[in-house]
């Protein structure tokens, strides 16, 4: 399959997806949050690596 197809052809399951996909979206599958762990700038920099002379 050439680009230009490809390109053709998530167009049109842009506009027209799969019976598969459209069943998957109403049914809400497929969309699992995954948790995200949030941490502070001060958390960030102890996990990178210290340089000789760098400072802080």
């Amino acid at each position: 399959m050439d680009i230009p197809r490809l390109i053709e052809l998530k167009e049109y399951w842009a506009k027209n997806p799969p019976l598969h996909m459209m069943v998957k979206g109403y049914l809400g599958l497929g969309k699992e949050e995954q948790p995200q762990e949030e941490g502070n700038l001060a958390d960030i920099m102890a996990m990178a690596p210290q340089t000789p002379g760098s400072a802080m």
